[in-house]
């Protein structure tokens, strides 16, 4: 069953196939190419200059169709020899085909949707400024905020400073009676750390003459920076110089803690101790 349907089908095809007609008429097509071809008054054949046509001729070079680097260079060549006789054929004919500096071409837009357009990038500028506006006073707030915080930090440092210097100007010199010196206020000097040869010149000194380096000249003793009237003044400046009567043999020495306790509850020290209690 499934044979006898090929079969009929491809009888079928056949019967169709031959009563396909394929005309080919020569005359005829001739003739329906003059009628619709372009006729100019005055002109048997329409100018090269409305067409700008220029035919390539069979060059007999045989290419290879699987080769494409070959294929694409063919093409190449044959294009850019056509456009050099057409350059070639318009300046003969004394026809300018560069376009001129001061030539505007018509819009294609009209003036309204240009004016639209404008608008559109100029809302997209004033979008990204503003971003960008908000952006900078973002961070110029946290950079006010930080240095505000770093400024009360280094005024707290400075009074912190401050009250250390005038505290421990007055553990050693305050009872001295000597002006106190302005430049503990100021915190702007900050001790720094000396290099290893910086210590070791300060240390060592810087090579030279050392005999008689610590001699007065004439320099020195016209330099009065390091003199104060009132600590010059001080009791303990006048009594710097001279010596200290010796200790006396009673109290050269401190008796023992054995001693010492005897002698107070002899004196009746412990009882007196107790009675307060």
């Amino acid at each position: 069953m499934e044979r006898d349907l090929q079969t009929v089908m491809a009888e079928y095809l056949a019967q169709k196939q031959a009563s396909r007609q394929f005309a080919n008429d020569i005359p005829a097509l001739k003739d329906k190419l003059k009628e619709i071809k372009l006729k100019i008054p005055g002109y048997d054949e329409v100018p090269w200059v409305e067409t700008l046509v220029i035919s390539s001729p069979d060059t007999g070079v045989k290419v290879a169709a699987e080769d494409d680097f070959a294929r694409e260079r063919h093409f190449y060549d044959t294009a850019l020899k056509a456009a050099n006789e057409g350059f070639d054929k318009l300046i003969a004919m004394g026809i300018p085909y560069k376009r001129p500096d001061d030539f505007f071409a018509e819009m294609i837009k009209s003036d309204d949707h240009m004016k639209k357009i404008k608008g559109t990038l100029l809302k997209q500028k004033r979008t990204i400024e503003e971003a960008q506006q908000r952006t900078k006073i973002r961070m110029q707030k946290k950079f006010a905020k930080k240095i505000q915080v770093e400024s009360v930090q280094r005024r707290q440092k400075e009074k912190k400073e401050s009250l250390q210097a005038i505290k421990k100007w007055r553990k050693t010199k305050g009872g001295s009676g000597e002006e106190f010196p302005e430049d503990l206020l100021s915190t702007n000097h900050k001790s720094k750390k000396l290099s290893n040869s910086a210590f070791k010149a300060q240390k060592y000194g810087m090579g030279g003459k050392k005999r008689g380096s610590k001699r007065n000249d004439s320099n020195s003793a016209a330099d009065t920076r390091g003199w104060s009237t009132a600590r010059n003044k001080s009791r303990e400046f006048k009594s710097a110089g001279k010596k200290k009567a010796p200790a006396s043999s009673s109290n050269a020495s401190r008796p023992g803690k054995r001693k010492r306790q005897e002698g107070w509850t002899s004196s009746g020290g412990r009882k007196q101790k107790r009675q307060r209690t």
